[in-house]
């Protein structure tokens, strides 16, 4: 995962690396021939002018490591914070840091689907009555999966909250127990 390229700045070889064994950061190396060569200044500025480059092989590194999560949990989100921060910073500029922001958005989005999703059981809990009648009285008062009128039919969303179901009347139906309970989020 370790993202190695080079530059040329003034005719001189300079490389940049993503990370190294003792260090937890980039770094920019310099030949000793060219140090030698140029003034204080000059390598200064050469290098000034690498700085950027080097924060962007760590971020396609970093990019790398995301991508092999199938998903990102909000705690895995905060653990990675830092790094997820260096990839924001150069999206647009790599393909991989650019299917690593995708993989992030889902994960931001999903989060924000997790901090909303107790407001809205909330409200269905506040409205439970009303919307079993009518949600009955449009399906005839059976488990939308098996059928049955059993007397343990319940409110179930469609597409759940966790997934950014709304509590609209066309993502809510009835299901019985039973089958509500075989019923994943994935659904």
């Amino acid at each position: 995962m370790t993202h190695l390229f080079s530059k040329f700045i003034e005719g001189n070889r300079f490389e940049v690396v993503s990370d190294s064994w003792s260090l937890n950061e980039p770094l920019i190396m310099v030949p000793v021939s060219v140090a030698a060569a140029l003034d204080e200044a000059t390598l200064g500025q050469c290098i000034k002018q690498l700085i950027d480059d080097a924060w962007l092989a760590k971020a396609m590194s970093m990019a790398e490591m995301l991508c092999q999560y199938k998903r990102l949990t909000p705690a895995l989100m905060e653990e990675l914070k830092d790094e997820i921060a260096l990839i924001e910073r150069f999206e647009g500029r790599d393909t991989g840091i650019d299917e690593a922001m995708a993989l992030i958005n889902a994960g931001k989005v999903k989060a924000g689907h997790r901090l909303a999703a107790p407001q809205k059981r909330r409200e269905i809990t506040a409205r439970y009555g009303n919307l079993f009648m009518t949600i009955g009285r449009r399906d005839g008062f059976a488990c939308a999966r098996c059928n049955t009128s059993a007397n343990d039919l319940q409110i179930d969303h469609k597409v759940a909250v966790i997934n950014g179901g709304s509590n609209d009347l066309e993502n809510l139906q009835l299901l019985c127990a039973r089958c509500n309970s075989q019923k994943s989020d994935k659904e």
